[in-house]
């Protein structure tokens, strides 16, 4: 059972080291943060406070393009671009059309979700790895199974 957990995890570890996860994690954040305001309705002793606005039906909308643009990034992280240009855009005007952002906590983590699907960039040390000939050293330095030649580095056979 231990093993088999484990062995889990090691998959979704190296699932997640291939693609923006955390870009995609912070945009269903910033998604849900955006969506509650204006559909949830808070009791405070014997007064229900709800905001019923225009901005009710903006927020559904720009959650619902944020949160598809979140999945996109785990399903396609190749479209990381468009979709952290759309959450970024998304994120912006919901702080005018949907009660400030979701009080700036959506458009915070929508900012933040959008930053890291931009910065984010396909390794080439993960690729090396799942070929399964990764190197341990740094840069500037020969792998360990180069040797030094007359005429420089070449593969030891």
């Amino acid at each position: 059972m231990v093993q088999m957990l484990a062995r889990a995890w090691r998959g979704f570890r190296s699932w997640r080291r291939t693609r923006p996860f955390w870009a995609g994690v912070f945009g269903i954040l910033a998604a849900i943060a955006i969506f509650g305001p204006p559909v949830l309705s808070v009791n405070i002793g014997d007064v229900m406070l709800t905001i019923a606005t225009l901005g009710g039906v903006s927020s559904i909308v720009l959650s619902t393009v944020i949160a598809c643009c979140a999945v996109a990034l785990w399903v396609r992280p190749q479209v990381r671009i468009p979709c952290g240009v759309l959450i970024m855009v998304a994120s912006l005007t919901s702080l005018v059309t949907a009660n400030f952002g979701g009080f700036g906590i959506g458009l915070l983590l929508g900012l933040l979700s959008a930053t890291l699907a931009l910065s984010w960039a396909p390794g080439r040390l993960s690729a090396i790895q799942d070929r399964g000939d990764a190197d341990t050293t740094g840069p500037g330095q020969a792998p360990a199974s180069a040797k030094q030649t007359g005429t420089g580095l070449s593969r030891a056979a």
